[in-house]
């Protein structure tokens, strides 16, 4: 009984935010966010490089600091200086990039209106991001074994509303099924208007 108060709360919650931004006339057909285990294609990658990358640094400047502690090296001090942003950027794609990701897409609410798909982001700064449904070309979905999954929509990158068109356009750790039955059933309804204005 509680979980389900909090499932309620969570959704009313979620609705506000959605709400907020919607266009005057535009109806919400259908919303979600992640849940779940949430598993983002190519993360590991980075973090593998920005390990391997700290790991080079932490080879170059160990022994220099060591040389500084227990020589009184100054120009050990100097080059240990110069390499600590290549220790930041290996620091940033281990750890730090990843982490803010995955934060931002666990404070993320998805939905599909009468008119486009939408990703409202709320941290680390609020962000809204969305898809007109006439511009969607295919979906691909993902399933996980807990029935949670992703809906990836196949869109022209310029078609994106928002700060962050380089990155795709994805519900992440949502009811895939739920959401693209929406967009199809939206997609369907567009199509039957633009026939019938064409007509």
């Amino acid at each position: 009984m509680l979980e389900e108060f909090e499932d309620y709360q969570r959704e009313e919650q979620q609705r506000g935010v959605l709400e907020a931004e919607l266009a005057p006339g535009e109806t919400l057909i259908w919303q979600g966010a992640p849940r779940g285990r949430i598993r983002v294609r190519g993360t590991w990658l980075v973090r593998l490089c920005g390990i391997i990358w700290l790991a080079c640094w932490l080879s170059a400047a160990l022994p220099l600091l060591a040389a500084v502690v227990f020589l009184g090296e100054l120009m050990g001090l100097v080059f240990l200086l110069f390499t600590l942003p290549w220790g930041a950027l290996g620091l940033w794609m281990a750890y730090l990039n990843p982490a803010r990701q995955r934060t931002r897409i666990e404070s993320s609410v998805y939905a599909v209106t009468d008119q486009r798909a939408m990703i409202v982001t709320t941290r680390p700064d609020r962000v809204v991001r969305s898809l007109p449904l006439g511009a969607v070309r295919a979906l691909k979905k993902r399933m996980g074994g807990d029935g949670r999954g992703e809906l990836y929509f196949d869109a022209p990158r310029a078609s994106y509303d928002g700060p962050r068109r380089r990155e795709l356009f994805v519900f992440y750790g949502i009811d895939a099924d739920a959401a693209q039955s929406a967009v199809q059933q939206q997609m369907a309804e567009l199509r039957k208007e633009g026939d019938g204005n064409g007509a």
